[in-house]
């Protein structure tokens, strides 16, 4: 499983892993098949109980938790061992205080921790800015966490393969998302202006549970 981990520029995971098939993305009418798809994501039902499509593969225990996820408004950033997994979620259990941590938004394996040191909630409310992107050209790309690059004034938000980056500020006026992207030029060592792109899916992450909000 890829743990979501700090991004620093110009270096990008080499390898997503293939969307997977427990989404429920935002029915298209007939008529409107080629409008941009948004699919929400969260390993839990709305009372922190783990959803039977995903999978835990790992435990890791004596992690810490902290609110203020960089990929989910709502969800949590944690560390445990020498890893830093970003988004979690509280999870629902009698016997431990534990969260489930995904890699990506279109992955169905999870990651699960037992806290230790806990640093609180954050404010429970979502967002509705996307965690990941699926362009029209089938490219993948993910947040960018940590130090990101800056090209005319706008962050380098979203790392795909080839060095292909999309700049904040998705164009979400239509029906069909586009994202304005950029290359990263590895011999010039700075950022190219690239084409806008049509985005077919947005994965917005949904914000987690949290006791007394069932």
């Amino acid at each position: 499983m890829a743990l979501a981990s700090l991004l620093v520029l110009p270096l990008l995971a080499s390898a997503l892993p293939a969307e997977g098939r427990t989404m429920t993305a935002v029915a298209a009418s007939p008529s409107d098949r080629s409008a941009t798809q948004v699919v929400h994501v969260r390993p839990t039902d709305r009372r922190g109980v783990k959803l039977p499509q995903y999978r835990v593969v790992r435990l890791l225990r004596d992690a810490q938790c902290q609110p203020g996820s960089q990929a989910v408004i709502g969800a949590f950033r944690c560390f445990a061992r020498h890893d830093v997994l970003d988004p979690c979620w509280l999870e629902r259990d009698r016997e431990h205080f534990q969260a489930l941590c995904l890699g990506d938004p279109w992955s169905d394996q999870l990651t699960r921790l037992r806290i230790s040191t806990f640093g609180g909630y954050p404010p429970y409310k979502g967002g509705t800015y996307p965690w990941g992107l699926r362009l029209a050209n089938g490219s993948r790309c993910l947040t960018v966490q940590g130090a990101g690059g800056v090209f005319h004034g706008r962050r380098v938000q979203y790392g795909c393969r080839h060095n292909v980056y999309v700049l904040d500020g998705l164009h979400r006026d239509r029906r069909v998302w586009r994202g304005d992207t950029v290359t990263y030029d590895k011999s010039a060592g700075k950022f190219r202006n690239g084409p806008t792109r049509k985005i077919a899916k947005a994965f917005i992450g949904l914000k987690s549970w949290q006791p007394g909000h069932d």
